[in-house]
């Protein structure tokens, strides 16, 4: 098993998602759009935004060997060819092609979570269930509606237009 920040383990829920697709559904509705799942754990995010849009690449990052391995066993027998997950370190991940980016950054150290920043194509959509410190002090950072999560069903996700 490969090393990871953490085992505390929680996940935005299919519901959570719905408000995120409706809130950002320009984003989400664009064929030519590429989201990537930072930290995708098993998958459940990535195969519903998959299912769910006409985004043209879903994918999911996860460096836990034993989550990654789950995501794939979750989506073999989709036919979600737009789909994939990769087994890595998502700060060292090429995100030059991110429409969205979402991170559920909660039980990640601020400081790591600002590594992948750089991967970070200019005008692309990060949202995040914290905000990030690069974009702390960033007056266009805003807060989502309520989002449902596994572990709380009353908190706000932070997301942010990277400036070009």
């Amino acid at each position: 098993m490969k090393s990871f920040l953490g085992d505390v383990y929680g996940e935005i829920t299919n519901k959570g998602t719905d408000v995120l697709l409706e809130t950002f559904s320009e984003y989400f509705n664009n064929p030519k759009g590429v989201f990537y799942d930072l930290g995708s754990g098993n998958g459940n995010l990535s195969i519903y935004i998959a299912s769910k849009t006409p985004l043209k690449k879903v994918c999911g990052i996860e460096l836990h060997t034993e989550r990654y391995n789950t995501s794939k066993e979750n989506s073999k027998d989709l036919k979600l060819d737009h789909l994939s997950f990769i087994e890595a370190d998502f700060t060292e991940a090429n995100l030059s092609d991110a429409t969205i980016i979402y991170i559920d950054n909660i039980a990640i150290p601020k400081s790591y979570s600002t590594k992948f920043y750089n991967n970070v194509p200019k005008e692309c959509l990060v949202i995040s269930t914290r905000r990030i410190n690069v974009f702390e002090n960033k007056k266009d950072y805003f807060r989502t509606p309520i989002v449902e999560k596994t572990y709380t069903k009353n908190r706000t996700n932070w997301y942010i237009i990277k400036e070009s």
